[in-house]
């Protein structure tokens, strides 16, 4: 039997990929504690799988690069980078005001 929680369905039907930012907060936290690196490579698996589609990997892909690249965690990477793309399709500029220093080496961020 697979029993699944209310998210997954509903995630799927809104096609919203903040389940990814969610599954990545899981596996880092006290009962996975899986590290940056192996963090990194779920999404990237996630992301090549032919039977699994998000809302935009564009921006998957490139907050991916910045969680590798950066302190900041996948979740906040993830939350800048679609912010950005949202913006762009209004053709506005956009900056992602935050408190955390990690979250401050992402483009397109700064201190409020």
């Amino acid at each position: 039997m697979i029993a699944v929680d209310s998210n997954v369905p509903l995630r799927y039907l809104t096609r919203d990929d903040v389940v990814l930012a969610e599954t990545t907060w899981t596996l880092a936290g006290r009962r996975y504690k899986a590290a940056k690196p192996d963090l990194a490579a779920v999404v990237d698996k996630l992301l090549q799988d032919p039977n699994i589609r998000f809302e935009d990997e564009g921006v998957i892909w490139n907050a991916l690069q910045d969680f590798r690249e950066t302190d900041a965690d996948f979740a906040d990477a993830l939350i800048a980078r679609k912010a950005v793309k949202t913006a762009a399709s209004l053709n506005e500029h956009c900056i992602v005001f935050t408190f955390d220093a990690a979250a401050l080496q992402l483009p397109d961020t700064a201190a409020p």
